[in-house]
């Protein structure tokens, strides 16, 4: 069950990704979505108790799950990093510096 809230969440991010335009982040997460997909319609994703104890499920599975951890990691820092410097930029524009320091001091800047 935990399985499909992950599936969920990152189709409903990819959506979001799709509705806002960012054409780059939904190249790179489409490949992750075509994968969930895949395991999801060839029920792979449901996986007995017993069977996780065998070794060459239980390595597959944890390369599987590093995998997925170090690219929603990488994500993460990505979708940060971008947002980070859009306040940036945005904040730092002349007229946006201007009202600020005419909010901070009370007179404009130029």
């Amino acid at each position: 069950q935990v399985v499909l809230v992950e599936y969920g969440i990152h189709t409903f991010s990819v959506f979001i990704v799709l509705i806002s335009r960012h054409w780059f982040y939904l190249v790179i997460n489409l490949p992750l979505l075509a994968y969930h997909i895949h395991k999801f319609v060839n029920q792979r994703y449901l996986v007995d108790e017993a069977d996780i104890l065998r070794p060459r499920v239980l390595a597959q599975a944890k390369k599987e799950s590093y995998i997925k951890t170090s690219f929603y990691g990488l994500l993460f820092f990505a979708y940060t990093y971008s947002l980070l410097s859009f306040a940036f930029t945005s904040l730092i524009s002349p007229q946006n510096l201007s009202a600020v320091f005419k909010g901070l001091f009370g007179r404009p800047l130029l």
